[in-house]
This record gives structure tokens, C-alpha cells and sequence, in this order.
């Protein structure tokens, strides 16, 4: 992978001195954030810390896409070159019901100005290729550092962040905090350390189960163009399915409904491929099939969301990513949202520096609402997948005609956005309060 570094003289002149940056979280989040913060906003060695091996990041987990939006602010860090070269193009889904009954076509997502759609990549494909960027321009990754908990110094001047292997590390308060640390989030913790109740994602009642089959192991007849996703409104479970074009592989997922969060002991001990084939047996079309030619073993994954974080920022603390803001996979947009959150806190450090905690409220303006209507617009398409008897007939009913409404009118809301690092952060600001937020997208 070749190094694309991005610094075009507009956005980084007249700079005052470069603000410091710890980012917690090694993950897409928050390796985009130091990347941004490097390249964007100056910050000379941001550093990650990262709970496990960041190596095991590079060989585990399915598959994702990243939106056009997504692809437009990684573009602005010059990492959109590994998406587009492990990535396939994803135009349309086809969606039916159980009883194989069309129930429509609607486009995935927008169109980048070169005409990119939709990208979709193995998720090992796309961490590796950004683990690969963020150490090739600079940033310290410490891998194997979980963070335990979060204390004040004793001068209350500095955050001390602790470690469960005993290490600790003092981020005085001209440091930027960076909590990338995802839905469990220690840094979002800490935050909200004077509230009555403890802030915890939502558990949005499904599994999440993906795998790929090879072309040799294909079912036949399988009658899906390359590229175009179906997805299959079933009896009793959701399932998607893709081809990727060059290989012949196909790509799939499962949306198990599950009557509780699973404890990681049962969602190891329970037999997947055994639940989904029972799950799949009355649904037309080949899942049940796929599902069967997999390798095993197949890992499952509770879903979640955060509907409400109340505080993002406290002083020189900010939450990104899902840490402040997890929406369902549904929304296709974890990716997506992830680098905006990047580019955009940047920006604000770019703009506002030194003063890491104007920035940090900033970013919370500008990102808040239009996070919150993603995290929405996700919940609204997990609870589809699983509705009761009389609500899945209805949903049968009614879905074509939604679908139609869509295809018509894609939310443009959603992949039009882009981060404006030409214009200046007070100026947005002024501008937001003036129009109100939804004028950015």
C-alpha cells in the first residue's frame, strides 16, 4: 500500500504552535482521528492506544460499506485509496419477502464526483490499510492497552489514564483527549461520571453474523448480477447477500432476531450455522443454502446503538465514533460516520488551537444533530427485520410502495454531506446558528 499524505497549503498555513493529541481507541475511528489531526489540523506525534492487538485487527471480521459520504471525507485525508482498491462497487438492493415476492430496488447510496458509488470491502481490508497509513505518517499506535479507568491529577491540571496492565499515562489539559474507545466506551464513562444513571448502548434485538462463500461452493443458479445486493425480508430472519465482481465469492449476512443481548459465553457456545438453518428453512431463495456451504465456525455479534449520549466533550475530553454516537448496522453509515467525525474534529482543532476545548465543543455542535438523525434513520431500518406475525404482513404491504417513495427520492440528507474544510469553523458556527444545523447537509 503506498501513502497518500494530504497537506495542500490552504489548510495548513499560518498554523500557531501544533496542539498535542492522545487518541483512545485503536480502531477505524480512531486511527482516522490521528491521522486527521496529524495531517489536518498539525498535530506533530498524536498518539492511540489501542485495548487488543491491533495485528488481530487485520485478519478478523466480515465485511462493511462506506457511502460516498464516507469516501468524500476519507478522500480529504488521501486514505480513500484503500477503500477503492480492496473495494467492489455497490450500486442497488434488490429486496424480497420470504416468499421470494419482489418487494423492490432502491440505490444503495449517492454518487461521488467521479462517479464512485457505494464501496464494499472486507473489514480486515480496510484496518489494515489504515493501520498501514496512520504508522507510515507518524502515528504512535501501542497496542494491547486497555484502558481501566480515568482519574484527575492531584492538581486537577491533567486526566491520568489508566491502564489494567499497571501503566498509566497523564494528558495535561493543553492535550487533546480523543475517546474512540467504541459502544463501551471508558472515556464516555468518565464523562458522565456525575449522572444518576450510567450511559449504555441499546441492544436493538439482533444478531449480526456474516460470511463469505467461495465461487467453486457457489449454489447454482444463484441469478444475482455482481455487485447488486439482495436482501430477503424472511419468516424469521433477515439476510443479505452480495457477489463480489472479479472473484465470483459471494457475501453474506444474517440478522438473527435474538430475545435478549447475549453474554460473549453464549454467543460463542451457541451453534449459528444450526440456529440459521433453521431460521432460513422457509424462505425461498438460496440463504439456507449459503449458509451451508460456509466454513465454519460462524461468530455472531449482539447489535447495538446509542440512541442518546448526553455529554460528548468536558474540557479538552471528546467522544467520537460510536463511543458518542453508535448507530445500527442497518444504517450502513458506522464507516462513513467515523471519518466525518474525524475530518470535522480536525477542522475544529485546525481553527480554534490552542484551545483544545473550544475545539472539542465545536465539534459537538457541528456533529451532534446530524449523528442523531443517522443513529434514528438506522433504528427505523433494524426494527424491519423483526417484527411480529401481523407487523411482517403489513411491513409485506406496505414496503413496496416505501421503497418506490425512496428509489424516487434517496435521502440526500444522508450522502450529500461533506466536511467544508475550506471555510473557517467560527464562520460555520455563526452560519449554523443563524439557519439552524441541518443547512450543512
Amino acid at each position: 500500500l503506498s501513502s497518500l499524505h494530504f497537506s495542500p497549503p490552504a489548510l495548513r498555513h499560518s498554523l500557531p504552535m501544533p496542539t498535542n493529541a492522545v487518541v483512545v481507541g485503536g480502531g477505524v475511528a480512531g486511527l482516522l482521528a490521528a491521522m486527521a489531526l496529524k495531517e489536518v489540523a498539525g498535530v506533530a506525534a498524536p498518539e492511540v492506544y489501542e485495548a487488543y492487538d491491533v495485528q488481530a485487527g487485520t485478519e478478523v471480521g466480515a465485511w462493511l460499506t462506506v457511502a460516498v459520504n464516507g469516501l468524500a471525507a476519507l478522500e480529504a485525508l488521501g486514505v480513500d485509496g484503500v477503500v477503492r482498491q480492496h473495494g467492489f462497487p455497490s450500486r442497488e438492493i434488490c429486496f424480497t419477502a420470504g416468499s421470494g415476492a419482489s418487494l423492490g430496488t432502491i440505490p444503495i447510496g449517492g454518487t461521488a464526483a467521479d462517479g464512485t458509488p457505494t464501496q464494499t470491502l472486507k473489514r480486515c481490508d480496510l484496518y489494515r490499510g489504515l493501520l498501514h497509513e496512520a504508522r507510515a505518517r507518524g502515528v504512535v499506535v501501542h497496542s494491547g492497552r486497555r484502558l481501566a479507568a480515568i482519574t484527575a491529577s492531584q492538581d486537577e491540571d491533567a486526566t491520568v489514564l489508566q491502564f489494567t496492565d499497571g501503566t498509566a499515562v497523564t494528558v495535561p489539559a493543553e492535550t487533546l483527549l480523543v475517546g474512540a474507545d467504541g459502544v463501551n466506551s471508558v472515556v464516555r464513562d468518565y464523562l458522565h461520571r456525575h449522572q444518576q444513571h450510567k450511559v449504555c448502548p441499546r441492544f436493538v434485538g439482533l444478531g449480526n453474523i456474516g460470511g463469505f462463500v467461495p465461487r467453486a461452493d457457489v449454489p447454482e443458479g444463484l441469478g444475482l448480477q455482481p455487485g447488486l445486493y439482495r436482501m430477503t425480508f424472511g419468516y424469521h430472519c433477515f439476510f443479505g447477500m452480495t457477489v463480489h465482481p472479479a472473484t465470483g465469492d459471494v457475501w453474506w449476512f444474517a440478522n438473527p432476531p435474538l430475545d435478549h443481548e447475549y453474554s460473549p459465553a453464549e454467543l460463542r457456545a451457541t451453534d449459528w450455522a444450526a440456529r440459521l438453518a433453521e431460521l432460513l428453512r422457509d424462505d425461498a431463495g438460496p440463504a439456507a443454502q449459503l449458509v451451508a456451504a460456509t466454513k465454519p465456525p460462524l461468530a455472531a455479534y449482539n447489535q447495538f446503538d446509542m440512541p442518546h449520549v448526553p455529554i460528548w466533550n468536558e474540557n479538552n475530553i471528546v467522544l467520537i465514533g460510536d463511543a458518542a454516537h453508535a448507530a445500527s448496522p442497518s444504517s450502513g453509515q458506522g464507516v462513513s460516520l467515523a471519518a466525518e467525525d474525524a475530518v470535522t474534529l480536525a477542522h475544529c482543532v485546525r481553527d480554534l488551537q490552542p484551545d483544545v476545548a473550544a475545539a472539542a465543543q465545536a465539534f459537538v455542535q457541528l456533529r451532534r444533530a446530524r449523528c442523531q438523525q443517522v443513529v434514528e434513520h438506522g433504528a427505523r431500518t433494524a426494527a424491519q427485520k423483526a417484527p411480529g406475525p401481523v407487523l411482517r404482513v403489513v411491513r409485506d404491504w406496505v414496503l413496496p410502495v416505501m421503497l418506490w417513495m425512496f428509489a424516487r427520492k434517496a435521502p440526500q440528507w444522508l450522502f450529500n454531506f461533506r466536511v467544508p474544510l475550506d471555510r473557517k469553523v467560527p464562520d460555520l458556527l455563526q452560519t449554523s446558528q443563524k439557519k439552524g444545523w441541518s443547512w450543512l447537509w
